[in-house]
This record gives structure tokens, sequence and C-alpha cells, in this order.
């Protein structure tokens, strides 16, 4: 969850809790519980990052409602050492904490949400997230050059089938393949999110970190506003059968705004800006499920 690109040809550095089945190419694997803040500053000093990038969290914002307080801890905890680890480290590394647009509050007007915008977290996830901002913007106050970006829902494939977009295409998926009936289960489909691929989200942080000021703050957004109705219609429509829909009222969150659209354009001002078209994202992430399914 942590990288860290190391001067002198260091090369790029991350942190795992248990070795991954697919270990990244070119990254330098290191077991750490970012948690722990000995541990962190022990793995920063040894590595000497220049550039650090902070993604390590519980990433399930439907989950954080069923363990709020461990959501919470871990994402303030986890923050706070990796930037106190790197405040310490001399000539100090940029730094970027990667937040959530789930810190804005309800957005009950409907509009696209800047960096402005009311934060006020209706989620766990949320909460801990916004924690982890203020904790940056203490260090930043002090000096260390720390940006705080702010994605909305990004997919891609090896996406996670606990996020709606890749647990609608292996549902597809299996159904294609005949290890499950041609039945689909979804929870709430009237909710509008902004879907971004996840290979541009991540081309958003270095701009971001390199560009950004201290404590300054970025949404990462496509500005596209989509029904979950929508985006499962464009899974379904790449299906190979025909599937049934039916709901399933337990699959709903708690707390569900109806709409949330970001406004990025702070971060289109460097020369950022989404190009990966979402029907390509989706239909590689139900290639990616169909994959998985034939193996």
């Amino acid at each position: 969850g942590l990288l860290a690109s190391a001067g002198g040809g260091g090369g790029v550095h991350g942190t795992t809790l248990e070795p991954p089945r697919d270990p990244p190419a070119g990254v330098t694997l290191h077991r750490c519980d970012v948690t722990r803040e000995a541990d962190v500053t022990a793995l920063v000093a040894e590595v000497r990052p220049t550039h650090l990038f902070h993604l390590a969290a519980p990433a399930h914002v439907g989950e954080s409602f069923e363990r709020p307080e461990q959501t919470v801890e871990a994402l303030t905890a986890g923050a706070t050492a990796v930037l106190a680890a790197a405040s310490r480290l001399r000539p100090s590394p940029r730094v970027l904490l990667v937040s959530s647009a789930e810190v804005y509050a309800v957005d009950s007007a409907g509009g696209a949400l800047d960096e402005d915008a009311p934060v006020a977290p209706c989620s766990p996830y949320g909460a801990g997230k916004l924690a982890a901002e203020d904790a940056a913007r203490g260090f930043a106050r002090r000096g260390l050059p720390v940006v705080i970006v702010r994605p909305f829902n990004h997919i891609g494939p090896g996406q996670s089938d606990r996020f709606v977009c890749a647990a609608f295409a292996r549902q597809i998926a299996e159904a294609e393949a005949s290890f499950r009936p041609p039945i689909l289960e979804v929870g709430n489909l009237s909710a509008e999110r902004d879907f971004t691929d996840v290979r541009d989200t991540v081309r958003a942080y270095p701009v971001a970190l390199d560009r950004g000021a201290p404590g300054e703050v970025f949404n990462v957004a496509s500005g596209r506003a989509l029904s979950i109705r929508a985006l499962l219609d464009r899974l379904l429509a790449l299906a190979k059968v025909r599937i049934e829909v039916r709901e399933a009222p337990a699959l709903a969150r708690p707390v569900d705004p109806a709409r949330r659209v970001g406004d990025a354009a702070k971060l289109r001002a460097f020369g950022w800006s989404p190009e990966v078209p979402l029907d390509r994202t989706l239909r590689e992430v139900l290639d990616d499920w169909r994959a998985r399914a034939g193996r």
C-alpha cells in the first residue's frame, strides 16, 4: 500500500502485509504494517525515498460500517505513521496522501464537487480519510511537502469483486462459463457516481505530487455522472448470454448518497485529463474476469 521512489537509482519500493500472488514487476516489496510507526520509520530510513505515495488503507466503504472503529483507527494510524516517518528524513521526501471523495458531504444539489465543497463524511471510511487529511495538513504546516488527492470511483481490470463494477463483471463471466445461473444480484442501481479508469487515476498522482503546494488538495475525477444502472447496462450489452437482474436489498449500503460527481479543474490545469474511454475499461474488466473464470 505504501510506494516509495528512491533517488540515486534506488528504484521503486512498496509495502505489503502478505506476499502477493502476482508480485508487481519492477517493485521491491517489503513486509510492513504501516500502522506501526517504528516499522515505517525504519523502512523509510532504509529506502530513503524521494517521492512517497501513501495508499495503504482498508478500501471498502460498505465494509467500514461493519468495523467502524478498526477502519478509522487503521486509516489514521497508518497516515500518521507514514507522515511522521517522512518528516524525520532529510531531505524530506515529497509525500502524496491518497484520500477519497468519501470525505465530501452528501451533495443534495447534484452539482459537481470541487475541492472547496463542504466535507462531512457519511461513512466510517470517509471519517478516517478526513482525519488522515487533517494529520497531513498539520505536517504540511510544519514543513513537510505533502499533497492530498481525493479520487472518486476508479475501476479497471484486476479490481476486487468487492467493488460494484468488478462484482457485476465476475457474475457475468461466471454465467457465461456456466459456473452459476444467469442471474445477477444487485443493490441500489439508482445512485450516480463518477467513474475513472484506474490507469488514468494513477497517472494523476505524480502530477499532483510534483505540482501541488504543501497541504493542497486535488480531486481526481472524470466529471461525468453515471448511474449504477447505466454501468450495469453497458456490461450486460457485452455479455454473451442473457442474464436476469434481481434486486438484493442486503447488498445496499446503510448510507448511500444519491449522487457524487467530481470537478477536477485544478488538476486539469496542470495538463491531466482522463484518456481511457469508459467502454474500453468495462470491456477489459469483463475480459479480465472471463480469463479468471477460464483458469
